[in-house]
């Protein structure tokens, strides 16, 4: 009962079928430069190139890092709700709703966790060490070959999608959390928030996030096309 209710290697033929995924991208993702470039694309293509291929070169020279700080999101997500049972727990009577958004809540951070696992493990060592060793994101962009480079912006997608299902869950959960301090009375500061926060509510958050988990799998395991890059 609610408390409100009662008031890839280029140069040679190794290419990779469709129904590959990114676990077998080792040896297929760097160039051997043996001729001229194509520089036939247009303005508006090259820089929007740039632009990915920038920020796919700073995610893989700092993929340990945004991991940890991703991983460090995941776990503050759950630590509203659990502190938001808490306070029902010494301050009201604990319903069997509140249980189950706890529940829906800490199970939200342990499959964002393991995706979080599961990306980190699917970005290939070569394209970390050429992004390393590349001077420039120029560089590492020429450096990898089209298979290369979708495998790249795929791991950079899927720490985005990640990141984004986790900044969801935490307003979830911080709006259990204003629940568990508003007023039964439906006034006051927390439960202005927890009103202004109705479209995170745990059952919404729950399906957007499955959602977003969804798709980062689907572009771990290749099943998003992606237009050629060069």
């Amino acid at each position: 009962m609610s408390k409100f209710e009662n008031f890839e290697v280029k140069g040679g033929n190794n290419q990779f079928g469709d129904n590959n995924t990114q676990n077998n991208t080792t040896n297929n993702t760097t160039n051997n430069h043996n001729g001229g470039n194509n520089n036939d694309s247009s303005g508006g293509f090259i820089g929007a190139a740039a632009g990915i291929a920038g920020l796919v070169w700073f995610f893989f020279n700092h993929i340990d890092q945004i991991y940890y700080y991703l991983n460090f999101l995941i776990f503050l997500s759950v630590i509203p709700s659990v502190s938001a049972f808490l306070i029902l727990l010494l301050t009201t009577n604990v319903s069997k709703t509140d249980i189950i958004r706890l529940v829906s809540s800490t199970l939200l951070a342990i499959s964002l966790y393991g995706l979080a696992i599961i990306a980190r493990s699917h970005a290939p060592d070569i394209i970390i060490k050429v992004a390393h060793q590349a001077p420039s994101f120029l560089d590492f962009w020429k450096n990898l070959s089209e298979i290369g480079q979708k495998v790249a912006v795929t791991n950079f997608l899927s720490a985005i999608f990640i990141g984004i299902a986790a900044f969801f869950a935490l307003l979830g959960s911080v709006r259990q959390f204003a629940y568990s301090l508003a007023n039964s009375n439906r006034t006051g500061w927390w439960y202005n928030i927890y009103n202004f926060m109705s479209p995170f509510s745990m059952r919404l958050t729950v399906a957007l996030v499955s959602a977003l988990c969804g798709f980062v799998w689907a572009l771990l395991n290749g099943k998003i096309p992606f237009p050629p890059f060069s």
